[in-house]
């Protein structure tokens, strides 16, 4: 491998996001390519716009809102919170990710499937899977035609995905395919852990890491006789990063009594610990999720950082930099305070009330045009240029407006946003800032992650607490294909670090803990 040039050496993962982190680790000028299979795919066939993108994927659903079985997700951090049965369409993807013929299709399958492949010949798209496709069927040879191959987390490559990867893999020198089948939780996606364990290797091919980075040895201990309940697997031995660790269960802890989950969470997080919290379905978290809210405590999922939903405030956009650009004279929230730039007073002025606040007439343009200016965007204000904006010639009001801004005093800011602006991000932003007297909370990393199991492969944490609850699909699943949940589960007990606590179950609909 050392006398190979960096630039016939390939690496792909699963995700962007696991993609990026390697590109970070990957010493900058190596000329080293990284990305994910989708990503050198779309440039192997020339793609244009994706139809399975959130933007194209919503032009569809509302084109097909009378027809109930076309209408597709747009996220897949959670799939067992409802079934697609009845959803022709979404069954098409499964299919051609597991690379069922279309003759042993349906007819109704057959049917979606030729309705969304007009649409995508009218709106000239092709979606994630018809880029595996037209490589596997027309593209010998991968993109820079690499000598070296190394792709990362295969367990959760489709079968249409390995057998691209496969392909190709035979005009390189060396393949390297890194993965777990215990760790094989996208089923609803196409993987198996049998398409990564399929065909065979020799043994003196295979390469296990003997020692994890991350489990302590009463976790893995745990989490070993946890997978072992897993007939049909690959073994593996290996060492712990440290003696130690903890695997608590606290029957009093559910999601459906979440100010006394939140409650331990704090206290984890009051110890200096990182926590997670984690279900298998989203409306698991909800009422967590809107405790945490109510008492302005934040929280963040950052292995989703596009859904809104986990990620209600972040310092960059939207109403915490609309408050943070407020508090910008407060010496609590920043350390070292002033006035606004023509950018900052853009950020809260373009939130407020213009009924409830009288601008001079032009002001508020003014404030934009200047916030947005290159040259003008980060120029401090003076006082004097603060009575025009506040709109008086008094001086006195604009001391007494900037002592109460330097104190931190939002009810000002708060009285006079407009009604479009309080929004579920604006109320929790401020919250946060009565709770701690202070926007600096706003800007750190949250120290609590809420998501699906789904939604966080990949991540770690100090303390990661896990409810054993399932949704009817998923219990459902739990009866007929054990394996699967229990894979999923043994990916939340190994995210922790530290500890793992064991929630109580909400139902009789549950994993049981050993």
């Amino acid at each position: 491998m050392q006398t190979t040039s960096p630039q016939k050496i390939v690496v792909v993962s699963f995700t962007k996001a696991a993609a990026e982190e390697i590109a970070s680790r990957v010493k900058g000028g190596s000329g080293v390519r990284v990305g994910t299979l989708h990503s050198f795919c779309y440039k192997a066939v020339e793609a244009g716009n994706i139809a399975d993108s959130p933007k194209w994927l919503k032009k569809w659903n509302k084109e097909v809102s009378g027809e109930p079985s076309l209408i597709l997700k747009t996220t897949g951090a959670d799939p067992l919170a409802g079934d697609s049965g009845g959803k022709s369409l979404e069954q098409t993807f499964l299919l051609r990710a597991r690379m069922i013929p279309l003759e042993e299709w349906t007819s109704y399958q057959r049917e979606a499937y030729d309705k969304w492949c007009e649409w995508k010949s009218k709106e000239d798209l092709k979606d994630f899977t018809d880029l595996i496709e037209e490589c596997l069927r027309d593209i010998d040879t991968m993109p820079g035609e690499p000598e070296i191959g190394f792709f990362d987390e295969v367990q959760d490559f489709s079968t249409l995905e390995l057998a691209l990867v496969r392909k190709w893999g035979q005009h390189m020198r060396q393949v390297i395919l890194a993965g777990d089948d215990d760790q094989s939780i996208y089923g609803f996606k196409g993987a198996t852990p049998d398409a990564f364990l399929q065909p065979d290797v020799s043994a003196e091919r295979k390469l296990f890491l003997r020692k994890s980075y991350r489990l302590p040895s009463v976790i893995k201990k745990y989490a070993d006789r946890w997978i072992s309940q897993v007939k049909e697997r690959e073994i593996k031995e290996y060492q712990t990063l440290k003696e130690g660790g903890e695997v608590r269960y606290s029957s009093q802890l559910s999601y459906k009594n979440p100010r006394t989950t939140m409650n331990q969470v704090l206290d984890e997080v009051k110890a200096g610990n990182n926590v997670m919290v984690l279900a298998t379905c989203r409306y698991m978290l909800n009422p967590l999720c809107r405790c945490l809210e109510t008492e302005g405590i934040v929280f963040h999922n950052p292995y989703q950082r596009e859904d809104r939903w986990w990620n209600p405030l972040n310092p960059c956009k939207g109403a915490a930099r609309s408050v943070l650009s407020y508090l910008r004279p407060h010496a609590g929230t920043w350390d070292t305070p002033r006035l606004w730039t023509w950018s900052e007073l853009n950020d809260w002025i373009g939130v407020l009330d213009t009924k409830r606040f009288k601008f001079r007439k032009g002001m508020k343009g003014e404030i934009k045009r200047k916030g947005k200016d290159g040259t003008t965007a980060g120029v401090v204000l003076t006082e004097a240029e603060m009575l025009n904006v506040l709109n008086t010639e008094d001086t006195d009001v604009v001391e007494l407006f900037l002592e109460s801004v330097e104190a931190g005093n939002l009810q000002w800011f708060k009285e006079h946003i407009a009604h479009r602006h309080m929004t579920r991000a604006m109320q929790m932003a401020l919250r946060v800032v009565y709770r701690t007297s202070s926007g600096a909370e706003l800007r750190r990393e949250p120290k609590i992650t809420l998501g699906t199991i789904h939604s966080v492969k990949g991540g770690q944490c100090d303390t990661v607490f896990v409810f054993p609850d399932l949704s009817g699909v998923g219990y459902t699943k739990w009866n007929r294909d054990r394996d699967s949940i229990t894979r999923l589960f043994y990916v939340a007990l190994t995210r922790a670090s530290k500890r793992v606590v064991l929630c109580g179950p909400q139902t009789n609909q549950c994993v049981q803990w050993i």
